[in-house]
């Protein structure tokens, strides 16, 4: 049996990578070599962590988190898939934003939103001048909130609106 080594990121736990290789952290900046006295660099272990994996257990890196509890690992639930994996790559333009909020009848709740709010509120601002949304916003996911989206229906908006080809 052939043991695999996964990297994994210990804010979160995410596997980032791994292979039958010597995978190791991404490297950062380490102290300058003695001889030559330019900077080394050395695997960020304080951010990431390496565990290993036989063929029968190998972690799917889409959907397993790593275990620190038992060094293993385990399946995501649909909330954490959700909120680590899919979230922050969800971005859509202004047009798509307009027109997924169109096509769920809620464009007009969102101007009357955005209308309500001073000039200088940032989520005004955002409205008029932002190219593009972020569903990982904090400030969208606040005014979505006020607006009463759950997270779901902010998640399907952001799927529905990337799919519209402009």
């Amino acid at each position: 049996m052939s043991k695999a080594r996964f990297v994994y990121r210990t804010a979160d736990n995410m596997f980032i990578g791994g292979d039958t290789g010597d995978r190791q952290p991404p490297l950062i900046a380490g102290p300058n070599d003695p001889v030559t006295g330019q900077p080394t660099q050395v695997p960020d272990l304080v951010n990431y962590g390496v565990a290993e994996f036989g063929d029968a257990d190998t972690p799917d890196i889409e959907r397993d988190l790593y275990d620190p509890a038992t060094g293993g690992k385990r399946r995501m639930t649909d909330a954490e898939h959700a909120a680590l994996v899919l979230r922050p790559t969800l971005v859509m333009s202004k047009l798509q934003a307009k027109l997924a909020l169109k096509q769920v009848g809620k464009l007009g709740a969102v101007k009357a939103y955005v209308a309500s709010l001073p000039g200088d509120h940032d989520a005004s601002l955002a409205w008029q001048d932002a190219q593009v949304f972020k569903r990982a916003s904090g400030l969208l996911v606040s005014a979505a909130t006020a607006l009463g989206f759950t997270p779901e229906e902010i998640d399907a908006l952001f799927i529905a609106g990337m799919k519209i080809d402009v």
